[in-house]
C-alpha cells in the first residue's frame, strides 16, 4: 500500500527543520565571544625585527622571545624593545636554523655556519660543527645538537658524546630532535625515524620497527 504524505505531516516537518535551524543560532555557553580575541601585533622591519623571513622561535625562561632570521642573524624581544645578534656583534652566521637555552641561561644558536653559544653576553663559536639542524635541552639539561659534520651530538657534564649509525649512514644526518615523557630520544632524519633508549634504537619507517643496537656510540 502507497503512504500519502498529508498537510498535516508536512507542517510537522517543517516546524521541525524550523526549530532546528533556530536552535543552531542560539548562543552556546561555549560558544567564543569574538569581542574576547586579542588583536594580531605585526612586528617587521619597519618596527625593529631584524629581518621579515623569519626560520624558528624560543622562549627563554625570563620570558624573552628569540626569533632566529634568514638573513640577519637573532633577534631578542623584551616585550618592548628588540636586540639583533648577528656576524656584526659576534654571531657565527646570519642564518640561524635552532635556538636552545641550557640549564645555565646560555643561549645555544644553531646556524648555517655552526653553533654559536652567547654565554654572560660573550660568544663562544664553533665552526667546525657545519650547519645545526636542531638543538635541544633534554630534562637532565644535557644538550643534544644534529650538525652535518659531526652528526648527533650530546654535551653531558664537560663532555661531548657522538652518536654514529653506521648501519644506516643516511639516518646520522637528522633534521629535528625530541624527548617525550619517559626520556627517550626521538631523531628524525629523511630516511628514517629512530627512538634512542639508552643503548637500543628503534627504527621505524615505511616497511616497520626494527630494534637494534646502535652502530656506535662514543664520546
Amino acid at each position: 500500500m502507497r503512504l500519502m504524505r498529508t498537510p498535516v505531516d508536512l507542517c510537522i516537518l517543517i516546524l521541525a527543520a524550523y526549530c532546528l535551524m533556530i536552535s543552531g543560532c542560539v548562543e552556546s555557553e561555549n560558544a567564543i565571544d569574538p569581542e574576547s580575541l586579542k588583536t594580531w601585533e605585526y612586528y617587521t622591519t619597519s618596527n625593529g625585527l631584524g629581518s621579515d623571513s623569519i626560520w624558528t622561535m624560543a622562549e627563554d625562561r625570563e620570558g624573552n622571545i628569540w626569533v632566529g632570521t634568514m638573513n640577519n642573524g637573532v633577534c631578542k624581544f623584551d616585550g618592548e624593545k628588540w636586540t639583533i645578534y648577528n656576524e656584526d656583534n659576534g654571531l657565527l652566521n646570519n642564518a640561524v636554523l635552532c635556538i636552545a637555552q641550557d640549564g645555565h641561561g646560555f643561549m645555544w644558536i644553531g646556524t648555517q655556519g655552526g653553533l654559536s653559544i652567547l654565554a654572560n653576553n660573550a660568544w663562544t663559536n664553533m665552526p667546525e660543527l657545519g650547519v645545526i639542524q636542531a638543538i635541544l635541552k633534554d630534562n637532565d639539561d644535557n644538550m643534544w645538537i644534529s650538525s652535518d659534520n659531526y652528526y648527533v651530538l650530546e654535551y653531558r657534564n664537560n663532555t661531548w658524546y657522538q652518536y654514529y649509525d653506521y648501519q644506516c649512514e643516511w639516518c646520522n644526518y637528522v633534521n629535528v630532535l625530541f624527548e617525550d615523557s619517559d626520556g627517550n630520544m626521538w631523531l628524525g632524519s629523511e630516511v628514517a625515524l629512530k627512538k634512542l633508549d639508552n643503548q637500543n634504537m628503534t627504527y621505524y619507517t615505511q616497511s616497520g620497527p626494527s630494534i637494534r643496537i646502535s652502530g656506535a656510540i662514543y664520546g
